[in-house]
């Protein structure tokens, strides 16, 4: 009996690991451009978009949006109608709306936004700011965003942690990233 229960528990465990992938160290392609990960990163092989995580999903994730055309739902996986649409005249303060709008209709409550600033994405003209928000279970996560849509179609990561830890110790690894992006 104590062989059957582990044998199901190492299943659980195999089964849970095989939607991802590591990327430590490798460049990876990410539709219309490339990112190196630094540090221990997992890419999800069946989420879209692409997902990165190092401790699990519900603690960290970075996601990579690219070439999000003009009329696109950015967060359409949810198929809800009242979903944000991306346009391509939109400026870096109409994203914020529209990733604050997305992160709303996931469930964060009391969504602030700050430090709006342009920024580089992989030599690119773009824009970065930062977030915090509430989980439905009360946890207060912080977020940073790196976008462009210099040429009308948006390509953007988006970094959520918990702001107990995990946010700080990782930002400088997404920093890193953020300068690896070439197209």
């Amino acid at each position: 009996m104590v062989r059957l229960i582990a044998l199901g528990v190492v299943a659980v465990l195999l089964a849970s690991c095989a939607g991802f992938a590591n990327v430590t160290g490798k460049r990876e392609s990410i539709g219309r451009y490339s990112v190196m990960a630094s540090g221990p990163w997992n890419a999800s092989k069946n989420i879209e978009p692409t997902t990165w995580t190092k401790h699990g999903l519900v603690i960290d994730r970075v996601q990579f949006y690219s070439g999000v055309d003009d009329g696109d739902k950015l967060f359409e996986r949810r198929g809800r109608e009242d979903e944000p649409v991306y346009r391509s005249t939109m400026d870096a303060f109409a994203v914020t709306e529209m990733v604050k709008s997305g992160m709303q209709t996931d469930g964060f409550e009391q969504i602030e936004i700050n430090g709006l600033a342009p920024a580089d994405f992989g030599g690119r003209e773009g824009f970065s700011f930062q977030l915090t928000a509430l989980t439905q279970s009360g946890l207060r996560v912080n977020g940073l965003v790196h976008g462009t849509n210099a040429d009308g179609k948006l390509d953007m990561l988006v970094f959520v942690a918990p702001s107990t830890h995990y946010y700080e110790a990782t930002v400088p690894e997404i920093d890193a990233m953020v300068a690896s992006i070439q197209y």
